[in-house]
């Protein structure tokens, strides 16, 4: 069986590596100068590749806090064919060895570089047969009477064709995998950047570099806990990217910068505003809580609170500490808009999964077109689950395209 992938990313190599392990001939062409451009610099240059979340035995369909999101029953079919346990295994196999992180149960790599891991994909590929052509616009895609051709500087053909080529992208004088899609007859969702800041124009601006753990949560109390950074555009860090698949413009989030304080705070607040009275009155009130919150977020919330920098602490009373307590555990932030797709880790939306055959990821609509990866419509949260969906539904687009 002759195969062609287009796209040459973590779905794509594992496409082709598992055609080429059932015997197929297969060309990768990618677009890109290089192989698995966006692999090498996943998880912040770690490449955190899969979860504890997808062990055996976990109904993705049922469970409470989902993490890919995308048809239930097509998504669990698709882990189920290649789940955790095969993925392991399979990089033990290719010489990349791994360790689950405890906190969250992400996996990674014993280097800590993803670029091991796309390194290994490649070298195994190459070693199986695999053909990688870098710098490979695909031009044109023609369906043939033995199956394609696909047009980039010259003419490639096949029997099968996989399309793994990811997320929105730019592209000048060529076709995306979307159009590809489109043009035999597949539905496209709306595209819409994931896993990314957000762009607000408020006040907090002004505390741009700070970092701090707080609780963000939605109008629809969708709710996300961990490091939040503050930037001169808006918010960034992996609450906000995991949030940020619901997140529209003119929507409010609330930040929590106190989620371990209780809302009920009478006790905290008597104690504190104690220690200002009989430690502290000299000083300003903005400088005896400085040792609590970083000065930058502090001088916000003054602002926010209409609380001046150079009130004393004996003319600080319980009433203004209550306020300043309640803007600190309610910030309301309006969203301007998603950062865009050159921002984004993922591209939420995609080809539609009610015409992907769930037990080979081939087309409905035009027999011997496979589809896997984030060309598809599934999106998951940071830890490692859309690499899992990369690996899942590329093994199984490289298998059945080779029978």
């Amino acid at each position: 069986m002759n195969v062609i992938v287009i796209g040459a990313g973590a779905s794509g190599l594992m496409a082709a590596i598992s055609a080429a392990e059932e015997g197929a001939s297969v060309v990768v062409l990618e677009q890109q100068e290089k192989a698995g451009k966006k692999l090498s610099i996943t998880g912040n240059g770690k490449c955190n590749l899969s979860n504890v979340y997808f062990r055996r035995n976990q109904n993705i369909s049922n469970n409470d806090r989902k993490k890919l999101f995308g048809n239930p029953d097509v998504i669990q079919t698709v882990l189920d064919s290649f789940g955790l346990e095969e993925t392991l295994e399979f990089f033990k196999k290719i010489g990349v060895l791994t360790y689950c992180e405890k906190n969250y149960g992400g996996y990674y790599p014993y280097s800590n570089q993803a670029v091991s891991v796309t390194n290994a994909l490649i070298q195994y590929a190459q070693q199986l047969g695999v053909i990688i052509k870098n710098n490979n616009t695909v031009k044109q895609v023609q369906k043939t009477k033995d199956g394609f051709a696909v047009l980039t500087g010259v003419l490639h053909e096949c029997q099968r064709l996989i399309i793994a080529s990811g997320g929105h992208y730019e592209i000048a004088d060529g076709m995306t995998g979307y159009d590809i899609a489109r043009q035999f007859g597949h539905t496209v969702s709306e595209l819409k950047p994931a896993l990314t800041g957000i762009v607000a124009k408020d006040r907090l601006n002004k505390a741009a570099g700070v970092r701090i753990q707080a609780l963000v949560q939605t109008e629809s109390l969708l709710a996300e806990r961990g490091e939040v950074q503050i930037t001169g555009y808006g918010l960034s860090g992996i609450p906000i990217f995991n949030l940020s698949r619901n997140l529209d413009p003119g929507q409010t989030i609330f930040l929590d910068f106190a989620p371990d304080l209780s809302e009920d705070a009478d006790n905290f607040l008597g104690e504190l505003d104690y220690n200002i009275k009989t430690y502290n009155k000299q000083r300003t009130l903005f400088k005896t809580l400085s040792g609590m919150f970083d000065e930058k977020l502090l001088g916000v919330l003054f602002e926010e609170a209409e609380i001046p920098k150079n009130l004393l602490g004996a003319d600080s009373t319980i009433e203004l500490l209550r306020k300043l307590f309640s803007i600190l555990k309610h910030y309301p932030v309006r969203v301007e808009q998603r950062r865009n797709f050159s921002q984004a880790q993922i591209t939420q939306g995609g080809v539609l999964l009610d015409d992907i055959d769930k037990t080979s990821m081939q087309s409905k609509l035009c027999p011997g077109i496979y589809f896997c990866g984030e060309i598809l419509d599934v999106d998951g949260l940071c830890g490692g689950y859309n690499l899992q969906w990369a690996w899942s539904s590329g093994h199984l687009a490289g298998k059945n395209s080779s029978q």
